[in-house]
Formats: structure tokens, C-alpha cells, sequence
């Protein structure tokens, strides 16, 4: 430790930061380094990294039920707006989550809902998203401007960077499992003889 500064501890951290966040990006169909992005923006109105991506999870699982069986809870969305707004089902399939949530939250908008059912729309493709509505708006400027503002600070990690740490955080599980074996089978080849010593 240098002046408070563990290096081991910060390469630690960013390698399990690296494997987390490529499990979460996947989860929500996004890039590394554009969830990332959108992450610092979603934290600003209160939604983690987490729950950000169970949103995005949720509207493309939503959206894939209802190219899938014409039902789900997307069904009123795609029979009484969509067509309103000249969008498809086969235009939100191609989409990953955060494209797919914009895309759907500008149809609501350009609908003219009121805002309680505009919410009522949000929260039936996922649970909370309706929290990040004022980064949704204007085509998600606020959005596009703090992630902007996430890659100018430095805080998006580049997706090789990932990769590598996502690499090294395996390798310092193998190495746990590693020296947890071998600490088992000193201690089967050492406590028998311990005992025999003590019982002595």
C-alpha cells in the first residue's frame, strides 16, 4: 500500500467490475461500453446497474413474446399504438433492450398520451422504468448527453479492457480453488500425524 493505494486491491476490484458489468451487458443485449454509458445516466434518476439491466432483460423479453404468440403485455401497445405511429413488432425485434425501450417510449410520446398512461405503458413492459423517463425523453437526449459524459470522465472501460479483466478474474478463481485444494490436502496429510503426536 502506497499513500492509501492498493494496487492489488484496485486490480481485484476491476477484474470482477469487468466479469459483473459483460454479464449484466449481456443480460440486456447492449455493448460493454454502451451499458456502461447508460449506467452512469440511469444512476442519476436512482436505478443501479442491476435493475437497468433487468429492465432491458424485460423489454426484450416482452417484445420477443409478443413476435412470438401476438399476446403478452406488449399486445395493446402493438394493436392500438404502433400502428398509430407507423412502427413495427419487426422493427423492435431487431432492437437490444435500450433501443427497443427508446424506440418505444418516443411511439408513446409521439401517441400524445397523457403522462399516467404513458407511465401505465412504461411499467408494463418492466417494473420501475418509468423512473427513467426524463432521460426517455426528447429521444433520449439526457440519455445520449450523460453518456457522453460518462466516456469524456474516463469512466467507461473499454470492451478489450473488459475481456482481459474479465479473464483475470477467472484466473484468480482457479487460483482460490487452487490453493483451497491444496490447503485440504495438507491438512489430510498433516492433522492425522498432529493427532498421533498430541494423543502421545
Amino acid at each position: 500500500t502506497f499513500a492509501g493505494f492498493n494496487l492489488g486491491r484496485l486490480v481485484s476490484e476491476t477484474a470482477n467490475y469487468g466479469k459483473e458489468i459483460s454479464r449484466l451487458a449481456q443480460l440486456s443485449g447492449v455493448g460493454v461500453e454502451q451499458f456502461q454509458a447508460l449506467s452512469y445516466g440511469a444512476e442519476r434518476v436512482g436505478i443501479s446497474t442491476e435493475k437497468l439491466a433487468d429492465i432491458y432483460k424485460d423489454t426484450q423479453d416482452k417484445v420477443g413474446d409478443f413476435v412470438q404468440t401476438g399476446g403478452g403485455a406488449l399486445a395493446d401497445f402493438f394493436e392500438q399504438i404502433a400502428p398509430k405511429v407507423g412502427v413495427t413488432a419487426e422493427q423492435f425485434r431487431k432492437l437490444n433492450g435500450a433501443d427497443a425501450l427508446q424506440l418505444y417510449v418516443s411511439s408513446l410520446q409521439k401517441a400524445n398520451l397523457s403522462q399516467s398512461d404513458l407511465i401505465f405503458y412504461l411499467e408494463a413492459i418492466a417494473s420501475d422504468s418509468s423512473l427513467l423517463l426524463p432521460l426517455l425523453n426528447n429521444n433520449g437526449q439526457a440519455f445520449n448527453e450523460l453518456a457522453k459524459e460518462a466516456e469524456e470522465l474516463g469512466l467507461v472501460l473499454q470492451e478489450d479492457v473488459i475481456a482481459q479483466s474479465r479473464e483475470f478474474a477467472d484466473n484468480l478463481d482457479r487460483l482460490e480453488k487452487l490453493s483451497g485444494t491444496l490447503g485440504k490436502s495438507v491438512a489430510n496429510a498433516l492433522i492425522p500425524a498432529l493427532n498421533d503426536i498430541a494423543s502421545t
